[in-house]
């Protein structure tokens, strides 16, 4: 009897415009076979639509795109950047709701299998400025003279609704004082994610703070170099009131009150968190390498942390952007600090070596050492 494939798809529709491309969303999810496998260092066909106004509504916009998964089965596409007859740029962001079915064929081609379709539930902020209805009169209890806004309404209050999905109710009483009470929909996934262990003596107090949705990672986002043998847990703030482990080194989900995680070897790791709504938080953590002008950049010590570096040759400037785990970096101010996809890095011509800073949030800068 032959077996129906079907894919396992957890998926994370984490909504971040890049500097460069604005009219992209960042997408990624990891691929399980039907045994909950991951699908590793593969190619797949996968075929995206955007639905308007329900999960069986019309498609807008639909592409398709051949992308790879890693080792932890992540594939990461740009939804605007596939190969499409439609155009992505023309898609009204005010005439939602939306919706994104993902169907996908593990073999790379295209004998998609339908896995799912998911409220788009907010839409970057460039895209809807682009493309949203703008309004020039009075309507519906809404004042617009070209400069201001105003809620004509007496008593009329602004829905705002968090990043975890707490809807805020701002209003105003007659006195001028604001208020922002919290409504009855909450949800229990943290706002901010921590991190600590034995590389700070489990101090709560210091724990280091994700980076949240710092491109080109649509998610949270930490890195840092870690001996082996280096304990780690989450929270959902510096104090130990929620504490997370997990479930596995590699990838996993994370469990309050969890196992500490062990880092197998030493290295720079970079740790992704996904909150994908409902209480389920995943993760992925995986070593890195680093370059500069295509040199690999090997490991240094002030007596107090690990730092990444490469020698210069004497004398001879170079021209070349830093590699940070797969994404280029470069300098648009020559500030010293580095930007995604920036400008080209020109070295002095007595610089013998060049550092790269890396902070946990995922900023980073450089520095010289000179002859």
């Amino acid at each position: 009897m032959k077996k129906k494939l079907l894919v396992i798809f957890t998926f994370f529709i984490t909504i971040s415009t890049l500097a460069q491309a604005p009219d992209l969303i960042n997408y990624q999810a990891i691929i399980r076979n039907t045994e909950g496998n991951l699908v590793q260092d593969a190619n797949i066909g996968m075929r995206i639509s955007i639905l308007q106004t329900n999960a069986t509504g019309t498609a807008v916009y639909t592409e398709t795109h051949v992308a790879s998964t890693n080792t932890n089965g992540l594939v990461t596409i740009m939804i605007g950047g596939g190969t499409s007859s439609d155009d992505f740029s023309t898609i009204d962001w005010s005439a939602g709701p939306y919706f994104i079915k993902t169907e996908t064929d593990i073999a790379g081609g295209t004998n998609y299998t339908i896995v799912g379709t998911s409220q788009l539930l907010s839409v970057p902020y460039a895209l809807y400025a682009k493309n949203g209805t703008k309004f020039t009169e009075t309507t519906e209890g809404l004042e617009y003279n070209g400069g201001d806004i105003t809620l004509t309404q007496p008593g009329a209050t602004i829905k705002l609704t968090s990043p975890d999905g707490t809807v805020y109710e701002l209003g105003i009483n007659d006195n001028g004082q604001l208020s922002v009470p919290t409504s009855n929909t909450s949800s229990t996934t943290p706002t901010n994610f921590y991190l600590y262990g034995s590389f700070n003596n489990w101090d709560a107090s210091t724990a280091l703070e994700f980076g949240n949705n710092v491109d080109p990672y649509g998610n949270f986002i930490g890195m840092r170099y870690f001996d082996a043998g280096t304990e780690i847990k989450f929270l959902a703030a510096q104090n130990e009131s929620i504490v997370y482990g997990g479930t596995g080194f590699s990838n996993g989900e994370l469990v309050e009150n969890g196992n500490a995680l062990t880092i197998p070897s030493d290295g720079l790791y970079r740790i992704q968190v996904f909150p994908s709504g409902g209480g389920i938080i995943s993760y992925i953590i995986e070593s890195i390498n680093l370059s500069f002008n295509g040199t690999a950049l090997t490991y240094g010590s002030d007596g107090v942390d690990f730092f990444p570096f490469a020698f210069l040759p004497n004398s001879t400037s170079q021209t070349g952007q830093f590699n940070i785990g797969g994404f280029s970096y470069g300098d648009n101010l020559g500030d010293l600090s580095l930007e995604l996809n920036g400008e080209s890095i020109t070295t002095p011509t007595s610089a013998s070596a060049i550092r790269l800073n890396i902070n946990f949030n995922c900023s980073f800068t450089y520095q010289y050492y000179n002859n």
